[in-house]
This record gives structure tokens, sequence and C-alpha cells, in this order.
């Protein structure tokens, strides 16, 4: 499925490994002994540990071969989509549909950049991103403005 896959040229230039706690070897880990961020990184290594559980629980329930959801592919995905997830209310605020996470392959790769002068739209099925206000050269880098965040406000996803 993969080169045969619509999304394979999107997958195929996600980063392999994400340098977050996700990933973290026992090595990594001991690093954090004593600092703030050990609590949550145990905390979250362990939430994750039960989600893949709960995972593996759901699939073995349709009788599906295993083999390819191993704890490396699931913490790959999962990695993917907390770093690069968007919430679905900043381009389609409609109230009659729960508001989720989403992913908007290719523009996730923009960096943040703090009072970036940015634009979302949603359009007939379309995510319109623009920054309207900034004169873009060939090969400039596009830059996304998360808003006014906090170090704790980001490190959930970046931990």
């Amino acid at each position: 499925m993969k080169e045969n896959s619509f999304w394979w040229p999107y997958l195929d230039i996600l980063p392999i490994r994400f340098s977050s706690t996700n990933n973290f070897t026992q090595e990594e880990f001991d690093l954090l002994k004593g600092t703030p961020l050990e609590f949550s990184a145990i905390e979250r290594k362990k939430d994750l540990q039960q989600l893949y559980e709960e995972f593996i629980f759901e699939l073995k329930k349709k009788n599906l071969d295993l083999s390819v959801y191993t704890w490396d592919n699931f913490i790959w995905a999962y990695s993917v989509f907390e770093s690069r997830a968007f919430i679905k209310d900043l381009i389609d605020p409609n109230p009659d549909i729960p508001n989720s996470e989403i992913l908007i392959p290719y523009l996730d790769f923009a960096n943040h950049k703090p009072k970036q002068p940015v634009c979302w739209e949603f359009k007939n099925k379309f995510v319109n991103f623009t920054n309207d206000l900034v004169l873009l050269q060939s090969g400039q880098e596009i830059f996304n403005n998360y808003g006014p965040k906090s170090n704790e406000e980001c490190r959930p996803t970046h931990i």
C-alpha cells in the first residue's frame, strides 16, 4: 500500500523519529530525574501505554493481523498526529460538527512565528491559508501563528 497510497508523498517526508519524551530511551528518561519534567514524562508514558493496550484490545476483536501494530509504530503515529494536528474549529466553526483535531498535510510543516499575520479560511471544502500582509520571495519560509502560547501550553505536545 505504501507507495500506491494517495498519502504516500506526505507520509514519506514525515520525520522517522521525534524528539519528544514519547520516544525517549531509558537513558534519556534517566536524564530527567529531579527535573520538573520527570513526573509529567512518566505519567505521559503510562497514559500512552494504556492507550496502546486499549487500541490493541479493540483490534483483536476485529481479528486483524496485529504484526504492524507495534509499540514503535503506535508511538510514531501518535507523535505525528500530536505534533501536527490542528483544532478543527480553526477552519470550520460549524457548531453542528463536534470539535476535534485534524491533520492538514503539508501545512503542518509551517513553523510558528509570533505576531505573524495569517488568515485561515474554510471555503468549498478546502482550507485557504494566507498571510496577505507579508510578501514572500521564492524560497522564503512560510510561517504560521499559533497565537500567544506559553511554554506550559506548548509543553504537552513537545515533551
